[in-house]
């Protein structure tokens, strides 16, 4: 996931940070189809952050949540947008769906003129 999202904001001039907990493990392996929606999931809202935002960086970071649960944020300083008025394009509907499918919470924030923020929690309890 870091990789695609470096991968996708490069040349766009929109710079990138990763941060990641100093204890959360890095060891863990996920069944393909898991690795593959959560993949795709982020490169949806990278995309929808390139196109739409207007922002001047995006910041992804992994830390380790409560009870052995991983949480992956996506945050940007773009224009943000309001959740109820806007129009639930496939973007949007596509991250839920793919989230329901591998059975992970995924969680958006955002307010006109203050960013937008996406939230993935991962039980690993129910992944391995």
């Amino acid at each position: 996931i870091r990789q695609n999202t470096a991968d996708l904001v490069q040349d766009t001039g929109i710079r990138f940070e990763y941060e990641q907990s100093e204890n959360i493990a890095t060891h863990i392996k996920l069944p393909i189809d898991y690795s593959r929606n959560l993949i795709m999931i982020f490169k949806e809202a990278v995309n929808n952050t390139v196109k739409h935002a207007q922002a001047g960086q995006i910041t992804l970071s992994a830390k380790e949540g409560e009870e052995g649960s991983i949480v992956l944020t996506l945050q940007d300083d773009g224009r943000g947008f309001d959740l109820q008025t806007t129009g639930k394009g496939n973007g949007l509907a596509n991250m839920s769906s793919r989230a329901n499918r591998i059975g992970v919470r995924l969680d958006f924030k955002s307010r006109p003129g203050a960013g937008t923020t996406l939230q993935l929690y991962i039980d690993l309890a129910k992944v391995q």
